[in-house]
């Protein structure tokens, strides 16, 4: 018990009954401090040690009645001594508390304000993650627009030319559109880059359907000519046998 701390020595509990029946009486017996405080000698006897050694009380030896345990004003002034110092420690361990207070609040406050804004992100996110979504359904109409247009152009060649020009505009404005996003999604890019495929094929099957219209007007044209060469030819020999 010597090496402790007198701090943790004053607060046990058995201990601190002890200084305080010794300060109330000023002096008492290794008997009647036993006695009162329900302790055995040996007990006390550690106690007062311990005291003693902080300068908290001092002991005496009698004849008669053997250790006697004495608070004197050395010892009040002992006291007062480390109740000053415990005074200070507390005062400085209070400001070192609340200046870790203060930087934990300061933390907090940062964090809640880190935490608002990667809510505000999470609610910007979710907003463009829908608009990507819408994007990406329109996109998926279209796509399916091109394909039943294709497949039409199968059976009817020739009606596929108005309907493909109202078709690509719509899907160069939509593209325009997108381009327009700001950091779109994987497959939203996938997405674009497969429809621009199907544009390429669509454009593509445009040109077939103007050359295939030019080629039959010109071979119309091309019979119109034979007609008429074969018409001035039959006037000629008409004329020509006339005249004979």
């Amino acid at each position: 018990m010597k090496d402790r701390n007198w701090k943790d020595l004053i607060i046990e509990t058995g201990v601190d009954n002890l200084l305080n029946h010794i300060v109330e009486k000023r002096e008492a017996t290794i008997s009647q401090a036993s006695e009162e405080l329900g302790v055995t000698k040996d007990q006390v006897k550690t106690w007062a040690e311990a005291l003693e050694e902080k300068g908290f009380l001092e002991k005496n030896h009698s004849p008669q009645n053997g250790m006697i345990l004495k608070y004197t004003d050395n010892n009040r002034e002992k006291a007062d001594e480390k109740l000053q110092e415990l005074k200070e420690e507390v005062e400085k361990k209070s400001k070192t508390v609340k200046k870790e207070l203060e930087t934990r609040k300061k933390e907090m406050e940062e964090a809640k304000e880190k935490l608002e804004e990667a809510q505000k992100e999470l609610e910007d996110d979710r907003e463009q993650g829908e608009e990507i979504f819408d994007k990406v359904g329109e996109l998926k109409e279209i796509e399916n627009e091109i394909d039943e247009t294709i497949e039409e152009q199968k059976e009817n060649p020739q009606g596929l030319e108005s309907e493909s020009v109202k078709l690509v505009s719509r899907i160069d404005n939509v593209l325009e559109r997108i381009d327009e996003a700001e950091n779109p999604a994987i497959s939203f890019e996938k997405k674009e880059q497969n429809i621009r495929k199907k544009i390429k094929a669509l454009k593509r099957l445009e040109n077939h359907v103007k050359s295939t219209k030019e080629k039959e007007k010109l071979d119309k044209n091309m019979k119109n000519f034979s007609k008429f060469k074969r018409k001035i030819k039959k006037n000629i020999y008409r004329r020509d046998k006339e005249q004979q």
